[in-house]
């Protein structure tokens, strides 16, 4: 887990650098967590097996796991530093503010 997210860190670092040098990836506005994963997807063991992402006993990739994990961690945090109306008032409207 700890080699994923050392070559997950590694591929948005690259693509960030990849995506400041080319005028072409800035102008058509692609994010770099995007050609990072297009990098990955290249180079993962599908297509090129450049990239040693972990395996499983059972010969799955950790990977897999990854998506339910990093979702429920992104809805865990999401109304972190969020600001609302105090419990038992009224909801705020536009004259109030």
């Amino acid at each position: 887990m700890v080699l994923d997210f050392a070559l997950m860190s590694l591929l948005l670092v690259l693509a960030h650098v990849l995506r400041s040098w080319s005028a072409f990836l800035q102008r058509i506005y692609l994010p770099s967590a995007m050609l990072a994963g297009f990098i990955a997807l290249i180079g993962s063991n599908q297509n090129l097996d450049l990239i040693p992402f972990q395996e499983t006993s059972s010969g799955n990739f950790s990977l897999d796991a990854y998506p339910s994990f990093l979702v429920a961690l992104l809805f865990a945090t999401l109304f972190r530093g969020a600001y609302g109306a105090p419990c038992g008032s009224a909801p705020l409207t536009e004259s109030d503010s």
